[in-house]
């Protein structure tokens, strides 16, 4: 019963509320004197959670919709540009800044010939004190251009109003706002999603998806490298679906 009802509203909570009724229980099992005789709610399986694809990820067509409503100068499309081409988490692209940036010279022959222009290096926030991740990765030439033509704050990127940093939340209902406006269903992190679709499209591999995103293992680049092998195999394959007579 208390399970069912939490599921009405959410699936996910509905779970966790009877993983807490499943501990409480072995503990009454155990407890002396015992306070109840069997962990009955070890007996009740947990609910399927509907699989929905996570995020909407960004289409070129969405992306054009959002540039048409909020063009290139604007601090939405500066916004945009940040999550797509920098390819991170609404936690850092709130927190990027000028203090971020290395400029050609400071960085090593090698890297210069990579990329001969400035870089951003900071340290991911998500798991930054129990298992950090530091990426040094380039800013794009057209980031370069949307960098030029939009108002930066002093410290971050993207500034409130009030001339202070977003909060990683701030920024979350502050972009969302904007997707509203420009009639698109995607939000921050869809656009991260966006990223790696189209560089796996283009020809990444997992190991370049990983150094990009900052992800711990291959697994999630995965992801996105295997949807592209499917489309291209599909793609050259279905010639031979041949038939000898007609139909």
């Amino acid at each position: 019963m208390l399970i069912n009802r939490k599921a009405l509203t959410s699936i996910n909570s509905a779970n966790h509320r009877l993983k807490a009724l499943r501990k409480l229980s072995e503990w009454a099992v155990k407890t002396e004197p015992k306070l109840m005789a069997a962990n009955v709610a070890k007996e009740v399986e947990l609910l399927d959670v509907p699989k929905t694809g996570g995020h909407h990820t960004w289409s070129i067509e969405e992306i054009l919709q959002f540039k048409q409503r909020h063009p290139v100068g604007s601090k939405a499309y500066l916004a945009l540009a940040l999550f797509m081409m920098t390819g991170q988490r609404l936690s850092d692209v709130a927190r990027m800044g000028r203090p971020h940036i290395r400029k050609a010279e400071h960085m090593s022959p090698l890297l210069r010939q990579v990329h001969p222009g400035r870089w951003l290096d900071f340290r991911q926030r998500k798991n930054r004190t129990r298992s950090p991740v530091d990426l040094v990765i380039p800013i794009l030439p057209q980031l370069e251009a949307v960098l030029t033509a939009s108002p930066l704050g002093e410290l971050t990127f993207l500034e409130t109003e009030h001339k202070r940093p977003f909060t990683t939340k701030g920024l979350g209902n502050w972009f969302e706002k904007r997707c509203i406006e420009a009639g698109v269903p995607g939000r921050a992190h869809g656009l991260r999603k966006a990223g790696a679709t189209i560089a796996a499209e283009n020809g990444a591999t997992p190991h370049q998806l990983k150094a990009i995103f900052g992800w711990k293992t291959l697994q999630q680049a995965e992801l996105y490298t295997e949807k592209v092998r499917q489309q291209l195999l599909a793609g050259g394959a279905m010639g031979l679906i041949t038939f000898t007579g007609k139909i």
